[in-house]
């Protein structure tokens, strides 16, 4: 399975960690509306993001998944 998550620079700068590809990640995905992304990104690349991840609330309940990146 492939998905396109959305991670904004401030939130990472904020409170996140450094990842690279092959690392464990634990992550708050919140789905997304594409239209939020159209005018930084263009229809057709906004079209295809799936999630976006989200530090500061939003996701209330159950623990956030993991996800392989």
């Amino acid at each position: 399975m492939t998905l396109t998550v959305w991670v904004d620079d401030w939130q990472m700068q904020c409170c996140g960690e450094d990842f690279a590809p092959g690392d464990v990640v634990s992550w708050q995905l919140l789905e997304t509306d594409p239209e939020d992304y159209a005018d930084v990104v263009g229809e057709d690349l906004a079209a295809g993001i799936d999630f976006h991840e989200e530090h500061h609330g939003g996701g209330e309940g159950a623990p956030p998944p993991l996800w392989r990146c």
